[in-house]
């Protein structure tokens, strides 16, 4: 039993640093030193020994178990600090590149505002620009709509002036026509009168150149008989004499009728626009043996065209006129005419 004693106590002894070093020196190893050595100095038998050698293997065996443990858990305290370290670094990490990912969006964005914003910018000048060539394109076409407008205007109104003008010549040539055919009509009806007038005329004449025949014939024959009484040379002298007062007679007749003539045209002239009332033109007239003109004629103008045709008009329109009763100087109005010198 002692030397069980004995080797236990040397145990104790040999394992005392160990069991030192694995507590680290604490009170509970203190505690033990302080067991063993009271177990040493007491005499216990081997039983009690075992079972408390026994025990302080358990113990000790716990105190290894919590002291692993406490290893494990430090250790997995510590893997756990790293790992929350590690994920906060990465959770950092990933807040940082989503930081950076965000700043690069933002700034994206800010670009993509800028690009838009350029691109508006560039379609709002676009369209003003679009806008502005629209209205200066307006603009242009209502100035050329408006000078179109205008020279429509004037060209309608020239067409309308010159159909005016045109259907006034026409009106104007119609009527000249018109009483072109009527002079005509006139003219035939007058020549027709006049062949009349002039084969009763004739008719007339010859009687008359009979009756004035045998007029003079008696006269001739009174004065000769009148101048039988006289000296021959003096009859030649009486027979010049009643020659000279028969053409003073006719040509008197024939001034006085003229003058009748011009005076009565006078009085039916009517006073026409842009014609002078100074005018001066000289006719050609013709009579038929009831004073109904049969030809009149312009044979010296007066410069206007209008003034001419006027001058024939108001000749016509004069007559017809009161033959003189001179037959001489009526024969002459119808076989070979007279000239008038018309001023109204």
């Amino acid at each position: 039993m002692g030397l069980a004693l004995s080797a236990m106590s040397a145990f104790f002894w040999s394992n005392r640093d160990v069991v030192l070093s694995a507590s680290g020196g604490s009170a509970d190893e203190i505690a033990q030193t302080s067991e063993i050595k009271a177990i040493e100095a007491t005499v216990v038998d081997a039983a009690q020994l075992q079972a408390q050698f026994e025990a302080i293997e358990q113990r000790k065996i716990a105190e290894e178990k919590a002291r692993l443990a406490a290893i494990a858990k430090a250790e997995a305290e510590k893997k756990a600090a790293q790992e929350e370290a590690k994920r906060q670094a990465e959770a950092a990490k990933q807040a940082k590149i989503e930081a950076q990912k965000a700043k690069e969006e933002a700034l994206a964005a800010e670009r993509q505002a800028q690009a838009e914003r350029a691109k508006n910018e560039k379609i709002a000048q676009e369209k003003k620009a679009a806008e502005q060539k629209a209205q200066a394109i307006a603009k242009e076409k209502a100035q050329l709509e408006a000078k179109q407008k205008v020279e429509a205007e004037a060209r309608q109104k020239a067409e309308k002036e010159a159909k005016a003008k045109a259907e006034k010549e026409a009106k104007a040539k119609a009527e000249e026509e018109a009483k072109r055919k009527a002079e005509q009509a006139k003219k035939q009806a007058e020549a027709e009168a006049k062949k009349k007038a002039e084969e009763e005329a004739k008719k007339k004449a010859e009687a008359e150149a009979k009756k004035k025949a045998e007029e003079k014939r008696k006269a001739e024959e009174a004065a000769a008989k009148k101048l039988a009484e006289l000296d021959q040379p003096s009859l030649g002298d009486t027979l010049n004499s009643l020659n000279d007062g028969a053409e003073k007679a006719k040509a008197d007749a024939l001034k006085n009728f003229i003058g009748a003539f011009g005076n009565k045209m006078k009085s039916r002239w009517k006073l026409l626009p842009n014609v002078p009332n100074n005018i001066k033109v000289e006719l050609f007239v013709r009579f038929a043996p009831n004073g109904q003109l049969t030809e009149v004629r312009v044979t010296r103008s007066s410069g206007n065209y209008s003034a001419d045709a006027a001058a024939v008009e108001t000749a016509y329109a004069s007559a017809p006129a009161p033959m003189p009763r001179n037959q001489e100087a009526a024969q002459l109005l119808v076989k070979e005419g007279a000239i008038i010198v018309f001023t109204p």
